[in-house]
């Protein structure tokens, strides 16, 4: 299991530094700017913690295909664990985008104080850029192998925009049950939703995902 995750990274570090390098830089020129109009900050939140798993998603799956997929079966690793791997590299690499705008998010209200109405609000851009990218990350790998390999851009933009309508139906559902307007401990349940909806959803697509590649003829 070690040895797959280390070799995902091998595999994803080129493309992956130069993205984080790029959120380095831009979560500076975020934090630098006045946060009297919070869009840049609501961005980057997305672009982070989405924007990191959408590049790690593509990366990985790289490497379950093509000649990878006759040569890695060669070794003694059971496919089981082979999506193991990518799961538990996407959800690292989702915890990494999370560290990221917490930090930008810190350092701006450090330098600018808070930027949103409310307290909970906060909470809301979290929750919602989370449960995108997990929404995508599950979809995204169950759909890569049901096809074929020069579909895998079409698959992840497909994924990309089923994460955002999932966490957009959640949101519309949550709005007509709870009455306006919303209290915070409302707000916040809606967010334990949202995220646990999502978890949920990646959970039930590993098991899917792995059920699929059992299957898969090399």
């Amino acid at each position: 299991m070690k040895g797959l995750m280390k070799n995902n990274y091998y595999k994803m570090r080129s493309g992956f530094k130069a993205f984080v390098i790029v959120l380095i830089l831009t979560g500076l020129a975020v934090a630098a700017f006045d946060n009297e109009t919070p869009s840049l900050l609501m961005g980057y939140i997305y672009f982070s913690i989405v924007g990191l798993s959408l590049n790690s998603a593509m990366a990985l799956r790289k490497t379950v295909t093509g000649k990878w997929d006759k040569y890695i079966l060669t070794m003694p690793v059971k496919r089981a664990e082979i999506i193991k791997s990518l799961f538990f590299n996407q959800m690292y690499v989702l915890v990494l985008g999370i560290v990221f705008s917490a930090l930008t998010v810190g350092l701006s209200i450090m330098v600018h104080g808070f930027p949103l109405d409310k307290g909970v609000d906060i909470w809301v851009l979290f929750s919602s850029a989370i449960g995108v990218s997990c929404f995508m990350s599950g979809g995204f790998f169950s759909l890569s192998y049901l096809g074929k390999e020069n579909w895998q851009e079409t698959m992840l933009i497909f994924s990309l925009g089923a994460g955002i309508g999932s966490v957009m139906l959640i949101v519309t559902f949550l709005n007509k049950i709870f009455a306006r307007p919303q209290t915070d401990r409302q707000i916040l349940l809606g967010c334990g939703v949202i995220l646990l909806l999502s978890l949920v959803a990646m959970l039930l697509s590993y098991f899917w995902t792995k059920e699929l590649y059992s299957r898969k003829e090399i």
